[in-house]
């Protein structure tokens, strides 16, 4: 339960505190990146843990589930760091 709290927290944190104070933020291609990245986790790791609630498994879900987000986790660090230095907060 506490790694999505912290996921969503951080995800807040970048969005509001980042992006929000920032107005040069608002038009650059990072963001949509970032906003697209966050979705395509979504996609993939809420079906899977509707799944889950049934105790249905589908292995190509699970390997997406697990792939997309270490994938996407990955690429978007660099994305992250880039709105971190640009922020003033």
């Amino acid at each position: 339960m506490l790694e999505p709290f912290l996921q969503v927290g951080a995800r807040n944190f970048v969005i509001q505190a980042l992006i929000q104070s920032e107005e040069r933020m608002h038009d650059k291609p990072v963001v949509f990146y970032l906003f697209a990245i966050y979705t395509s986790i979504e996609l993939v790791r809420y079906p899977y843990y509707m799944l889950r609630v049934y105790d249905l498994e589908l292995g190509l879900l699970t390997w997406l589930r697990y792939n997309t987000y270490s994938t996407t986790t990955t690429t978007n660090l660099p994305r992250n760091k880039v709105l971190h230095c640009k922020s003033p907060v």
